[in-house]
């Protein structure tokens, strides 16, 4: 029987205690979290989690049974460069996608009757549909992939460059009152639009921010993630193997990126095309579970032909 019921601030104290993650059975809280809590679009990935949330330095993942809820060292809307370093590195990103496909490809052999049934929402053959889409997207990526790597440099990387500044400055602007934080998010914005504006110019400029990328972001990760490691485990509550692991893949990941900036790329770019892959198999798996049990419930509510 469940101790006690609450709302899910009431259980966040051990956060601060040095424990990584709390977790909330939905049966202990009284309803949903606040309003202050604001729901996540962008997040690492991680298995099981049908929503995340958002509340300053909290991040709370919602699953069908619980709530898992852990402290980010910043709060992305405030220091969104330094939460990249620090809370999502690069290295984290990518192997935190593969581990969640891999939990939710698992799952999804074994989802019941019930889910299935639930997904009718969705037709199965729209889920097949998208499945064979990505897997097509996925293996022309690596036929083409010299000639995506040069649209990426063309297109992708500017763009990217400036959807990332425009994030920035919204949250600067819709922060009131308009603190110095705030302040300093718009001016970085700004400088970032200039940055992609001026690879959009100069093509060779975007093989410099290229390096930049790519061995800057993991660099910045090692030196906190070491650096922490060197604090003890009390500066690493997610985990000293873990934060160990990400500190060394970083640094190796950053100096490959600077002495062999293509390969790396490419080899980045293999990787996603692994991953649009593996999540077009998914959706086919997915689509044909819900197909067989339509058919079995088709089968279930027939009505029976008595012979003469």
């Amino acid at each position: 029987m469940l101790e006690r019921m609450g709302i899910l601030d009431d259980f966040l104290g051990p956060l601060h205690q040095g424990i990584w993650e709390v977790i909330v059975q939905k049966e202990q809280l009284e309803g949903p979290p606040g309003s202050e809590w604001k729901e996540s679009k962008v997040n690492l990935p991680s298995p099981d989690t049908i929503s995340s949330f958002r509340k300053g330095r909290y991040h709370a993942h919602e699953t069908k049974t619980d709530w898992r809820v852990h402290m980010d060292l910043y709060d992305p809307e405030h220091h969104p460069v330094m939460h990249l370093v620090d809370d999502a590195p690069l290295l984290l990103m990518l192997s935190g996608s593969v581990e969640s496909l891999w939990v939710d490809a698992k799952n999804t052999r074994k989802m019941d009757y019930a889910q299935l049934m639930h997904e009718q929402k969705v037709a199965w053959q729209l889920i097949l549909l998208a499945g064979i889409c990505l897997l097509v997207l996925g293996g022309l990526i690596l036929a083409k992939l010299f000639y995506v790597f040069s649209y990426l440099l063309e297109y992708g990387l500017p763009l990217a460059i400036i959807g990332f500044a425009i994030f920035i400055i919204f949250q600067g602007i819709r922060t009131r009152p308009l603190n110095a934080v705030a302040k300093k998010n718009v001016i970085v914005g700004a400088i970032f639009i200039a940055l992609g504006l001026l690879a959009f110019a100069f093509p060779a400029f975007t093989i410099i921010l290229l390096i930049m990328l790519i061995a800057i972001w993991p660099i910045s990760s090692a030196v906190v993630s070491l650096k922490r490691v060197r604090q003890g485990k009390l500066a690493t509550p997610d985990g000293f193997t873990k934060r160990l692991a990400i500190g060394v893949g970083s640094l190796i990941l950053a100096v490959l990126a600077i002495f062999f900036p293509v390969d790396i790329t490419l080899l980045i770019l293999i990787v996603v095309a692994g991953i649009v892959i593996f999540i077009g198999v998914i959706l086919m798996i997915k689509a044909m579970g819900i197909r067989n049990a339509l058919l079995e419930q088709s089968a279930m509510t027939a009505p029976s032909v008595q012979s003469p």
